[in-house]
């Protein structure tokens, strides 16, 4: 997938921002290693599957029974090991489905997820893969994007350097 992967004059940035990545996770790793070490083990298996986490249907309606499953807390900590990271240009999007054209207010899942309700890149719409879904509306993706420079401007962009450090983090089995 062409798009998965950043274009040759991405690189120069691409290694700059997983030089960041990797400083900030040796100096904060060790004052709370249970945390990323959880959250790394969580993330990097969902890495093989696709860049986009999603809550789907099953998992909110555990949620909402008060039992949150460990896919639920698992994107809770990627969006707070993000947070936690600090880096301008590194940031969490969020994906949902629209139906016939139309959005819906995901202020209480974002709330739920422990984002800001609003976040600052916007959102991924895209259609519901079914569209006979009564569910669409209760899919929640986040992946873990920075920016790049791509003719003249600045996009988002999925990650490679972040997905980078933390598949090398889990085989160093974060030793800092």
């Amino acid at each position: 997938n062409k798009k998965r992967y950043p274009k040759k004059r991405q690189q120069t940035s691409a290694l700059t921002m997983v030089d960041a990545i990797a400083l900030r996770i040796q100096k904060l790793a060790p004052s709370d290693r249970v945390f990323f070490e959880g959250t790394i083990k969580f993330y990097v298996p969902k890495l093989l599957e696709d860049e986009w986490i999603i809550l789907g249907v099953r998992e909110w309606r555990t949620y909402n029974a008060r039992k949150p499953t460990a896919k639920f807390l698992g994107v809770q900590s990627v969006i707070k090991l993000v947070e936690k990271l600090r880096i301008q240009g590194l940031s969490v999007r969020y994906s949902s489905c629209r139906k016939n054209g139309k959005t819906h207010d995901l202020s209480r899942k974002l709330a739920t997820v422990g984002s800001p309700r609003k976040p600052k890149i916007g959102i991924d719409w895209h259609g519901a893969p079914n569209q006979a879904s009564v569910n669409h509306h209760e899919q929640l993706g986040i992946c873990v994007v920075n920016q790049v420079k791509e003719s003249g401007k600045l996009k988002w962009k999925s990650s490679d350097a972040f997905r980078h450090v933390i598949v090398l983090a889990l085989v160093r089995k974060i030793r800092v």
